[in-house]
């Protein structure tokens, strides 16, 4: 069977920043109180610095839809974005693959705004980037792909709503190992050209479908890369988010820079060397 198409994304959420900073694939579990505390952290420092954060997918290591609102504890994780937004810090939380059923009341209900899959980025001096989670671009994984046109479904998205909770959390965990089971094969062979679930085709496809944008950020493999070359503008991979805190710095007439728990929101991050996270 031959690969997907790649996705074009015209309904794309449009945000103005100064300064954004952007995490993906935190995974933390919504009832675990130091897993909320930590992100909550996170969002208040980041709120002091930026005038954006995105969230691009998987901040939840998995999600059942509102009912699973019932169980978590997002209190402290709600207070942080209220306090953003009355800072001036825009948050907005973009659906990943392991919360799929992230919508715009779930995000309001944490006090943040639903991007829904994609968010188109203009930065104060006019450069745009395009952000999303990065699974839809994973275009030669047939089977991913025939998976992923199940969940977003709208059969699948009424059985949220109709089936109940301890059902939803059975289907979450099988879906949640079946994507670590294909995290670690990836991992045990390498991250290479030949494996890399994200081909350059697929990103110069989408950037070409619109924009005019400079590049295009994505999450989902959890292992930060960084491709440029070509008509079709600079890639950049985000590290997980859950491994050390790790994101990405987009500030208007800066180059693009990766920071970590130790290269801390308050001192300007480690850009990445040129070529350093390259592959053809």
């Amino acid at each position: 069977m031959s690969a997907a198409a790649p996705p074009r994304p015209e309904s794309a959420l449009r945000v103005l920043a100064r300064r954004a900073v952007i995490l993906a694939d935190a995974h933390f579990d919504p009832t675990s109180e130091s897993d909320v505390q930590r992100l909550a952290r996170f969002v208040a420092r980041a709120s002091e610095r930026a005038d954006l954060l995105v969230v691009l997918g998987d901040l939840f290591d998995y999600w059942l839809g509102r009912k699973h609102l019932r169980l978590a504890r997002l209190a402290p994780l709600r207070e942080a974005f209220l306090e953003a937004r009355a800072r001036g810090c825009r948050c907005v939380l973009v659906s990943g693959n392991r919360d799929f059923l992230l919508d715009s009341s779930t995000a309001a209900e944490l006090g943040a705004e639903h991007g829904g899959e994609w968010v188109d980025l203009e930065l104060a001096s006019g450069e745009r980037w395009l952000l999303t989670h990065g699974d839809a671009l994973c275009l030669e994984d047939v089977g991913y792909m025939r998976l992923r046109r199940v969940t977003h479904s709208r059969a699948v998205h009424w059985l949220s709503r109709a089936l109940p909770l301890w059902a939803l959390r059975a289907l979450a965990l099988r879906l949640r190992k079946a994507s670590q089971r294909s995290q670690a094969r990836r991992r045990a062979q390498g991250y290479g050209a030949r494996i890399f679930p994200i081909r350059p085709p697929a990103v110069e496809a989408v950037l070409a479908s619109g924009g005019p944008w400079l590049g295009l950020v994505c999450g989902h493999v959890h292992v930060a890369r960084r491709w440029r070359g070509g008509p079709g503008g600079e890639f950049l991979v985000l590290p997980a988010f859950e491994s050390a805190d790790g994101h990405l710095v987009l500030e208007s007439g800066c180059a693009p820079a990766f920071a970590d728990a130790e290269a801390s929101l308050a001192v300007a991050p480690r850009p990445v060397a040129p070529g350093a996270l390259t592959y053809e």
